[in-house]
């Protein structure tokens, strides 16, 4: 059974950490720009760094253009520039030479479960963002009871960097991992364990989660209530974001399954 990261085995509530400017940039102007940018978009992160820049008292600039790169990040026209907001893997051709100056630290935010949002105007890096993201105290008891329930196989699957995901895996005890993915390849990870076990439940909550929850034998979309596009892709729906519930509803789909045939 694999796993969604982000919303799904984490709280999906992070909170921005760290904030590095570059140049003759300061981190309060960097943090400005990036919740301006980040302020009409639903991710959990982009969620974070506007409420940060709102929590500092920044004041957010109207962004006229959002576009929106499912699984990278995003830009948007800020005061008639373009900002661009995402992780490496998006930008990499603008920020490689701004990577190199910082490996120790991008390293250590790493190796601390931190997500690195990478921020810029135009073709310039300008800054870095560490966001930091908690798992859910309910995330290994629900796991070690769908072990129980005859699960054979938990997996996770994330779009954020293998350093944070190898931590998460490790602290809640998945049997296995798959990181730096974008949603295409969430989907292809879901195609490959059904052509080995024939049978898998995907569990997601999010729009990049989408298509993997419509490719998978049973589609599981938790905390729905927030996003329809997850709850359209999903066949089983739990409006809870409690992960306690899921191995209840995978209890009660066993026991509808033998009354079932107990009858016929």
């Amino acid at each position: 059974m694999p796993f969604d990261k982000t919303g799904t085995l984490t709280l999906g509530e992070p909170q921005v950490t760290d904030i590095v400017a570059v140049s003759d940039w300061t981190e309060t102007a960097v943090l400005e720009l990036a919740g301006s940018a980040e302020g009409r978009s639903n991710h959990p992160l982009a969620q974070a760094i506007a409420a940060h820049a709102r929590l500092l008292g920044l004041s957010a600039a109207s962004a006229q253009e959002v576009e929106n790169l499912t699984g990278r990040g995003l830009r948007a026209s800020v005061g008639g520039r373009w900002i661009w907001i995402g992780s490496k893997r998006c930008w990499w051709s603008r920020v490689w030479m701004f990577r190199l100056n910082y490996v120790k630290l991008l390293d250590n935010w790493k190796s601390r479960r931190k997500t690195v949002v990478f921020v810029g105007v135009e073709d310039r890096a300008v800054g870095l963002i560490g966001v930091a993201d908690t798992v859910r105290p309910e995330a290994q008891t629900a796991l070690q009871d769908l072990v129980r329930l005859g699960v054979r196989q938990t997996i996770m699957l994330s779009g954020d960097n293998p350093r944070s995901a190898a931590t998460i895996a490790n602290q809640l005890g998945v049997e296995g991992f798959k990181a730096g993915l974008m949603p295409e390849e969430k989907l292809i990870a879901v195609d490959e364990l059904v052509a080995v076990h024939g049978l898998v439940g995907m569990v997601g909550d999010g729009v990049n989660d989408a298509p993997a929850l419509a490719h998978a034998t049973v589609g599981i979309a938790l905390g729905t209530a927030k996003n329809d596009i997850a709850l359209e892709a999903a066949d089983i729906a739990l409006m809870s974001a409690d992960l306690c519930k899921l191995p209840f509803a995978v209890g009660l789909g066993q026991a509808l399954r033998r009354i079932t045939v107990q009858n016929l």
